[in-house]
C-alpha cells in the first residue's frame, strides 16, 4: 500500500497517510482542506507484492507454459523468447549434468598432477 504525504491548508500541518491507490481519490473529496504534497522523498512508498513491481523471476511452471505456447506458434515474439523443445525440468537436469562433468574434469586433472609428483 502507497504512503502519501498530505498537508491540511486551513492548520498548516503536514502529514503522511497509507491507504490504497482506490481510496485516494475519495479521501481527497472527502477532505477538501487536505490537498498533497510533492517534496524530493514524496514517492510513495510500495510495499508488498514484489512480482507486480517485477523484482522477481517466472517460476517454472510459468515457464513450461511459455513454452508450449511459443513451440506452437513458430515464429511469434513468444516463440523468439521461450519455444524450445525442452522445459525448464530437462534444462536443469542439463545444468547438474553438465557441473558434474566439470567437477569429474577437475579431479582427473587433479590426480594427474598429483601422480607426476
Amino acid at each position: 500500500m502507497p504512503t502519501y504525504s498530505f498537508k491540511n491548508t486551513e492548520t498548516g500541518e503536514e502529514f503522511d497517510e497509507m491507504m490504497k491507490i482506490s481510496e485516494y481519490d475519495q479521501y481527497l473529496i472527502d477532505n477538501p482542506q487536505i490537498i498533497r504534497t510533492y517534496g524530493p522523498n514524496s514517492m510513495p512508498a510500495i510495499s508488498g507484492d514484489s512480482v507486480g513491481l517485477g523484482f522477481r523471476k517466472t517460476d517454472g511452471g510459468f515457464n513450461d507454459l511459455m513454452n508450449r505456447i511459443g513451440n506452437a506458434n513458430k515464429g511469434s515474439h513468444v516463440a523468439e523468447r521461450y519455444g524450445s523443445t525442452r522445459n525448464s525440468t530437462q534444462v536443469k537436469v542439463d545444468n547438474v549434468v553438465n557441473k558434474h562433468k566439470v567437477i569429474q574434469g577437475l579431479q582427473k586433472a587433479s590426480k594427474a598432477l598429483r601422480s607426476k609428483d
